[in-house]
C-alpha cells in the first residue's frame, strides 16, 4: 500500500510538473506575440525608439551605431530578457518588465546597476498620440493619486502649477509641463529642491502614470487618476458611436483622448475628450477653428448611446447609439 501511494504521488507530481510547464510555456507565447512589432521609447526619450522585432532582434539605433546587437526573449510573465550578441559587450543582459496593460515598462540596463526609466508604449501608427498643446489641455485641472496613496492627492493645475499638499507643507513648490508623448517634467521651483525634477510617463488611456521621483533614483509607483470621469473615461476609450444617429459618421473616441470623427476633420477640426462626471464626456475643440468651443455627451447608465448639446450649445445631439460591443 505504502508503494502504491508513494507512486501515485510521484506520478502526480510529474503531472503536475509538465502541466504548469505547459501553462508556462503558452504564457510565454502569448506574451511574445503580444509584444512582437511593438516600438517603444527607451529609458522615455523620445529619439530612442526601440522596436522589439518579430524574431527576436533588439532594435535600438544608438546600440547599432556602437557595434551592440542583440536579442529578446520572453523569461517571465510579464518579463522580457535582452541578452547582447555582438563582440562588444557580449553576453550582458538586460530586463524590462512590463506593466499588466503592456502600455510601459522599466526594468535594469546592462550594467544591472542602471534602472531603466519608464519607456512608454509608442501606438501602432507609430505616432505617440496628442500634441503637446492637446496633451496638456488634456491633463490640466486632473487630479491622481500619487505613488497610488488616496491621501495625496495631486492636481495638475491648468496654470501649470504642481499642487501637492505634502509638498507645499514642506515648502516645496514646482511647476509642471509636457516634454513627450505621454511624459510630463515636474520641476521645483523653490528654493528647497530648486531645479530638481520628476518625471511622469502615463499609461496609453491616460488613467495612471508611473515614472521618476525627485531623486531619480526611486520609482514612482502606479498612480491612478482621481476625478469621477476617469472610470467612465476607461470604458468609453476606444469605442465607436453613430453620431446624431446617422449610420455615415462613426465617431471615435480614441484611448489616447482624441475626438475622431471624419467630417469635423475635413473641415480641419481637431478635438479631445475628458470624462468630466459619471456619465458625462466635455468635448474640447482644439484646432483654431472653432477653438476652445466644447460640446457635452450624456450616457445612457448601460453605455449604449448618448445625447447632449452640440458645440454651438443651442443644438441638442440625437440620440447616438454605440457601434458594435
Amino acid at each position: 500500500m505504502t508503494r502504491l501511494v508513494v507512486c501515485l504521488l510521484v506520478s502526480a507530481g510529474i503531472w503536475v510538473g509538465e502541466a504548469t510547464a505547459a501553462g508556462n510555456a503558452s504564457d510565454a507565447r502569448e506574451l511574445t506575440k503580444a509584444l512582437e512589432g511593438t516600438k517603444w521609447l527607451w529609458h522615455g526619450k523620445e529619439d530612442r525608439v526601440l522596436e522589439l522585432r518579430k524574431g527576436g532582434k533588439f532594435d535600438l539605433d544608438d546600440w547599432a551605431q556602437q557595434g551592440i546587437s542583440a536579442e529578446w526573449k520572453v523569461t517571465g510573465p510579464k518579463e522580457v530578457t535582452v541578452t547582447v550578441v555582438s563582440q562588444k559587450f557580449r553576453d550582458l543582459t538586460a530586463t524590462l518588465v512590463f506593466d499588466d496593460g503592456l502600455n510601459s515598462f522599466t526594468g535594469h540596463d546592462l550594467d544591472k546597476k542602471r534602472v531603466i526609466t519608464p519607456s512608454p508604449r509608442l501606438g501602432k501608427n507609430g505616432q505617440g498620440g496628442l500634441a503637446q498643446a492637446e496633451l496638456t489641455k488634456l491633463l490640466g485641472g486632473t487630479q491622481w493619486h500619487w505613488h497610488g496613496k488616496p491621501d495625496r492627492v495631486l492636481e495638475l493645475r491648468k496654470d501649470g502649477t504642481f499642487q501637492l499638499d505634502d509638498w507645499a507643507q514642506q515648502g516645496i513648490t514646482a511647476t509642471w509641463r509636457v516634454t513627450g508623448q505621454r511624459e510630463v517634467t515636474v520641476t521645483v521651483t523653490s528654493q528647497k529642491f530648486k531645479n530638481l525634477t520628476a518625471t511622469l510617463i502615463f499609461t496609453e488611456d491616460f488613467s495612471a502614470f508611473t515614472g521618476t521621483d525627485l531623486d531619480k533614483n526611486r520609482i514612482i509607483a502606479v498612480s491612478p487618476r482621481v476625478d469621477a470621469g476617469a472610470i467612465l473615461a476607461l470604458n468609453l476609450g476606444g469605442t465607436r458611436w453613430l453620431w446624431h444617429g446617422k449610420q455615415d459618421r462613426v465617431l471615435h473616441l480614441r484611448s489616447d483622448g482624441r475626438f475622431e470623427l471624419d467630417d469635423w476633420a475635413q473641415q480641419g477640426i481637431t478635438a479631445i475628450w475628458q470624462g468630466t462626471g459619471p456619465r458625462e464626456v466635455t468635448v474640447t475643440v482644439t484646432s483654431q477653428k472653432f477653438r476652445d468651443l466644447t460640446a457635452t455627451l450624456i450616457f445612457d447608465d448601460a453605455l449604449t448611446s448618448f445625447t447632449g448639446t452640440d458645440l454651438d450649445k443651442n443644438r441638442q445631439i440625437v440620440r447616438s447609439p454605440r457601434v458594435g460591443n
